[in-house]
């Protein structure tokens, strides 16, 4: 398990066409560069716990006079590299930092959970949870019943909030 860590820069982006992307986010502490390669969902998910739990714990409106650096690149020899499998997100109230823990595969069958630990600042995650959101608005629409993603045409075949009614399917007779 790495130590605490509290970095100096977050930033999510992708690689690759609509539908055959590969997400990622790119942690820096110092000289120590940290790549985690997570699903969409994963993505969106953890960009929304943050915008809640920083909705839960806001004493006043921020105006966020600073942006953080935008330009993203995937480092050449990360210090660590992980495909991420589970995510863990808190507040901590005295330090005013969201954490946020990471694990992968192998972390969790050795029982090494977290694999990795890190601490966020406000004046950071605002600018994370911004582009998460921009992440997920830019990939293939979804329907708005299921969340499936729909065909180039915009249907979403086998939807089963359409309470069973697909032109596709095939019902069986009855005997």
């Amino acid at each position: 398990m790495n130590d605490e860590k509290i970095i100096d820069r977050i930033n999510a982006d992708y690689i690759g066409e609509p539908g055959n992307r590969r997400f990622y986010i790119v942690v820096s502490k110092k000289s120590d560069d940290y790549l985690l390669w997570i699903e969409k969902d994963q993505l969106i998910s953890l960009g929304r716990a943050c915008s809640k739990l920083l909705s839960d714990h806001i004493n006043k409106i921020e105006k966020s006079g600073q942006h953080a650096d935008n330009t993203i690149e995937l480092p050449d020899n990360p210090d660590l590299e992980m495909n991420v499998i589970r995510i863990g997100v808190d507040y901590l109230t005295a330090s005013n930092r969201i954490v946020v823990i990471f694990d992968d595969q192998e972390s969790i069958e050795n029982g090494e959970s977290p694999k990795l630990r890190i601490e966020i600042e406000r004046k950071l995650i605002h600018n994370f949870i911004n582009q998460t959101r921009e992440l997920s608005a830019s990939g293939r629409p979804t329907c708005p019943l299921c969340h499936e993603v729909v065909d180039e045409n915009g249907n979403c075949n086998f939807c089963p909030k359409k309470n069973g009614h697909s032109k596709d399917a095939d019902i069986p007779k009855l005997i």
